[in-house]
């Protein structure tokens, strides 16, 4: 029975916070923008701010913003790439417990 309650915390998504990471190739650049989208809505800016400068991180790879996120308590789950326009677009999903640190706060 406590296993059930368990099972239906996690449904309704009271257990975990999850968020998805979509990195782009920049034009004529190594590195790639990577936006956080935590389901806020397509007016707001979802690009990932140093904590210090409040400027735009530039990641050189997916995996370099995969270990940003992960050294702030996310966790992954599952990633896909959508090919648009002839530029791959690649896909993180992450988890975190809600409680606790490890939030992206908003910059803007």
């Amino acid at each position: 029975m406590f296993g059930q309650n368990r099972m239906i915390d996690n449904i309704k998504g009271n257990e975990f916070i999850y968020c998805e990471l979509v990195g782009q190739s920049r034009w004529l650049s190594s590195k790639i923008t990577v936006e956080i989208e935590f389901g806020q809505g397509p007016n707001r800016d979802q690009r990932i701010r140093d904590e210090e400068t409040g400027r735009v991180k530039k990641f050189s790879s997916m995996m370099d913003g995969l270990n940003y996120m992960g050294d702030r308590g996310w966790e992954f789950i599952q990633a896909y790439a959508i090919t648009y326009n002839n530029q791959n677009v690649y896909h993180y999903i992450l988890k975190r417990p809600r409680e606790g640190s490890g939030y992206i706060p908003d910059t803007k």
